[in-house]
């Protein structure tokens, strides 16, 4: 008979998730011993080597490699570190919580938000992914690989209504976390 722990980690299709969900069971365990809240987060938005290049991406007006219509909820850094000192001081133990942003655009709408505080037009192609794999596969593009647009073609919606209970409250909209990376990304030298 197959465990529930099996089922979870089943379910994440690559290291990386299984890793974290890996972690999550180990510290868990320990409950007993020690108060312990998990804190889930969103994909993380802020300046770092990632960012950049996405960014890099779209200022060469590259194919989104995917129809981009999932929905790309995300968390904004200065947003995640708020929730982490909400939850040092109000989780329960044992809990696990999810952060993001309430904001919900598709992935195609959170390019085109960025293209735009980038100067850049609000106009992004978009290609079939059999087409983007192929691509990938002819011209050796690290970035175009199965997992790498799994990742990004990802359905990313998240209910954080758990943690707002805790009196979680987004400070930064969407739109001034996108600016505020752009800024940071620049002064930084990404």
């Amino acid at each position: 008979m197959t465990s529930m722990w099996e089922v979870i980690t089943n379910l994440f299709k690559n290291l990386y998730e299984k890793s974290k969900v890996e972690a999550e069971q180990i510290v868990l365990n320990y409950q007993e011993v020690i108060e312990v809240s998990v804190l889930r987060s969103a994909m993380i938005l802020g300046p770092n080597k990632y960012w950049s290049r996405m960014f890099k991406v779209l200022k060469k007006k590259f194919p989104l490699p995917t129809k981009g219509k999932n929905t790309f909820q995300i968390i904004f850094v200065k947003e995640l570190v708020n929730a982490l000192i909400l939850l040092i001081k109000k989780g329960n133990s044992g809990e696990i919580y999810l952060v993001a942003g309430k904001e919900q655009p598709s992935l195609k709408g959170f390019c085109l938000d960025v293209k735009e505080q980038l100067g850049l037009k609000r106009k992004l192609f978009t290609m079939p992914t059999f087409l983007a794999l192929l691509l990938g596969k002819l011209l050796r593009v690290k970035v175009l690989t199965r997992e790498n647009i799994r990742h990004l073609s990802k359905e990313r919606k998240y209910n954080i209504k758990k943690i707002e209970t805790l009196g979680f409250k987004q400070k930064y909209n969407l739109e001034e976390a996108i600016i505020e990376t752009i800024e940071d990304i620049k002064q930084m030298d990404l």
